[in-house]
């Protein structure tokens, strides 16, 4: 005999990368149902120091591989900032399993990523 199971409740939280570097701060919110998470929240750079800030998220479903999400900032022009500054982020990905989050800097003249620890949110 089969069971009916009722589709999962929307969850909702917050997220905050573990504090790797001091002049990277980015925090937000998700909503996470059975077919979607969605995450937003904010992403700054404190100071000019040669890097982009930036904040890489990891979405896992189980069966499939991660899925990796970077947000940086970037000029209006196409080019990445390196400076005081706040935006806004936002993603929706219809991975699941979990979320991770770490923050990042690219520096400006190599182009090379440097990342933080790595934190579980769900």
């Amino acid at each position: 005999m089969g069971m009916a199971v009722a589709p999962a409740e929307a969850a909702t939280g917050s997220w905050k990368p573990t504090n790797w570097y001091t002049n990277v701060g980015a925090s937000g919110s998700y909503t996470r149902t059975s077919t979607k998470t969605t995450v937003k929240g904010k992403l700054a750079d404190y100071r000019k120091d040669g890097y982009t800030a930036c904040v890489r998220f990891l979405f896992t479903e189980p069966g499939t591989t991660g899925l990796y999400w970077t947000a940086k900032i970037m000029t209006t022009s196409g080019y990445h900032y390196d400076g005081k500054a706040t935006v806004n982020i936002s993603v929706v990905t219809s991975r699941t399993g979990h979320m991770y989050v770490q923050e990042c800097g690219r520096n400006i003249k190599t182009g090379k990523y440097s990342y933080g620890k790595g934190k579980r949110i769900f």
